[in-house]
Parts: structure tokens; sequence; C-alpha cells
């Protein structure tokens, strides 16, 4: 509903472009917010039909110039699971790239398992295929629970 009550709006407004920013966490894992490759693969496939894939960069230069000319979409990654590696081959292919957001202190954030993580040699690889990167936090609390002070330091520390 609140998504029908957007595009009304844009279109009050005169905005006949579409922006779609996709958000995953993992692929084919037992973890929270796992996608199914098959359905990562349909899912691109399905909004390649009618919105150009850019960059989340180009997309944000693209809004500062208030150039947004065509329906686009953005495809990010949080946390930096080990399994993205599939979905990289995909989008490789596609000549799509994607958007990273790290948790930068892996070894001390809360609720992960940092075997399942990528490695360096992992992004590497990623960034040579295109890939931007992101911050997510340092140590991925919940950052609503957080104080001014820790949240400042969640914050501040993840680069």
């Amino acid at each position: 509903m609140i998504y029908k009550a957007l595009s009304t709006l844009d279109n009050m407004q005169g905005n006949t472009n579409k922006v779609v920013v996709l958000c995953y966490h993992a692929i084919d894992i037992n973890a929270r917010f796992s996608t199914k490759y098959s359905e990562f693969e349909k899912q691109i496939e399905y909004i390649s039909k009618t919105h150009k894939a850019i960059s989340l960069s180009e997309l944000v230069k693209k809004i500062q110039k208030n150039n947004l000319t065509e329906n686009y979409f953005v495809v990010t990654f949080d946390d930096g699971y080990k399994s993205v590696m599939k979905a990289s081959k995909f989008l490789k292919r596609n000549k799509i790239s994607a958007t990273l957001s790290l948790i930068s202190n892996i070894d001390n954030a809360k609720n992960t398992q940092p075997d399942k993580f990528l490695s360096k040699e992992d992004l590497k690889k990623l960034k040579s295929d295109g890939w931007e990167f992101a911050s997510h936090s340092s140590t991925h609390r919940v950052l609503t629970e957080l104080n001014n002070k820790e949240l400042e330091t969640e914050l501040s520390t993840s680069k």
C-alpha cells in the first residue's frame, strides 16, 4: 500500500522516472534475509526489463544533478557474506555493478559468524569486477538501541 501511495505522489509531482534500490544480504545460505540464487537471478532479470542498472555512486551523481532521465535500479548487499560471490558472477556476466556495505570490525561484530564473511582476496576480486564499497557499521550493533556516544563510535569507526 505504501508503494502505491508513493507512486501516486510521484506521479502528481510529475516524477515519471523511478529508482529502485535492491538490498540483499546473503545468497543461498541459512541466514536471516538470505535469498535463493534462483530468485536473485529472476529478480534482476525481471527489473532489467523496465529499469537500467547503475551503480550507487552513479545514482548519487544523477540525483545531485537532477538528471534522472530513465528508470534505474541499484543492487546493494549488506554485511559482506561470502555467499555474495555467487551473485558476483551473475552480475558481472550481465554488466551490473553492485555496492557492498561492509561491517568494518567483523572480528568483534555482534550477531555474526566471521567465517561466513568475505576474505580480503574476495574483496579484491569484487573490486576488480567493478563493485563499490560502503560503510555499514563497525560491529553490526542495533543502532536504535545505542545511546548517542555509542552510536557516534559505531558509525565513526566504521571505515
